[in-house]
């Protein structure tokens, strides 16, 4: 994820310091692969759907049709 506070942190950098769930790191991890690959141009959907696959025991099913919605705007 490239968005930053103003301490130039990260997303997930701000959830380890924090002591947040794994749970919840995974699944800024998972976005922020899904999010660099489309970027990079090589976002296919056999890897989309392994990333919604490892996402899918971690989120609801609102959540999960929330990340679809992300990666195909």
């Amino acid at each position: 994820m490239h968005l930053e506070d103003c301490d130039d942190m990260n997303p997930i950098e701000l959830a380890i310091l924090s002591n947040t769930s794994s749970s919840i790191v995974s699944i800024l991890q998972n976005i922020s692969a899904l999010e660099h690959m489309k970027k990079s141009g090589q976002l296919t959907e056999e890897y989309v759907e392994r990333g919604l696959t490892r996402l899918k025991d971690l989120v609801s099913p609102f959540v999960l049709d929330w990340f679809k919605a992300l990666i195909d705007a």
